[in-house]
């Protein structure tokens, strides 16, 4: 919303956007501290770096009829 002003705040982008690169790092330490963690309840589980085993996003499971859903029932 900031650039869609006819004269955007420089200032203020730089302030948002460094705010937003903060949390993106503390939301990165964060996974890799649940990840540590869950490996050593459960050693077994392979989290490979891609979230909980080797799904690459939500539409490759089955969803039942959901018309959104590329894996389900709907087909």
């Amino acid at each position: 919303m900031l650039m869609e002003t006819s004269s955007p705040d420089r200032a203020k982008l730089e302030t948002l956007s460094k705010t937003v690169t903060d949390l993106r790092g503390q939301i990165q330490s964060k996974s890799i501290d649940y990840q540590l963690a869950a490996k050593k309840i459960a050693p077994e589980l392979n989290m490979g770096g891609q979230g909980f085993g080797n799904k690459h996003g939500y539409g490759k499971t089955n969803y039942g009829n959901c018309p959104h859903a590329t894996g389900g029932n709907n087909q």
